[in-house]
């Protein structure tokens, strides 16, 4: 009897653990649409709305999967299956370091470590896709 409980402890303690790991920057997505819709999940923290964990590793997946070039610019919303998310915390915070005519801005923060995703446009064109850490 005691074996079999210490060994479903173990089980939650691993499934717990991993659902708050931070995929690699270069992972790539098995399932495109769930990655769609899970980049844009969010949290309360510390009054605060910002991305889950699980959001961010979504949003790294998926832009490293989906092919937005060649995209028009006013269809990159559609595409990523934008959700607003109200009073996001960082929405909009770091569009005063890139130029907002060409590029296309998504933050994804859970409070201690995420992505910036910078889709670079030509002419209103999706050229290049670039995702760059975050963290503390």
């Amino acid at each position: 009897m005691q074996i079999q409980i210490f060994q479903k402890t173990i089980i939650l303690v691993i499934l717990f653990c991993s659902c708050n790991n931070r995929v690699s920057l270069s992972s790539t997505s098995t399932n495109l649409e769930h990655d769609k819709k899970g980049m844009w999940q969010v949290q309360q923290k510390d009054n605060y709305t910002v991305s889950t964990s699980e959001a961010v590793n979504c949003a790294i997946r998926f832009f490293n999967t989906a092919n937005l070039k060649g995209i028009k610019k006013e269809s990159i919303k559609e595409f990523c299956g934008y959700v607003d998310r109200g009073d996001y915390k960082f929405k909009e915070s770091v569009f005063e370091i890139v130029d907002k005519e060409n590029v296309v801005f998504f933050r994804f923060n859970n409070g201690e470590w995420g992505v910036h995703v910078f889709i670079i446009l030509k002419e209103e064109v999706v050229q290049e896709v670039k995702i760059t850490p975050l963290g503390h």
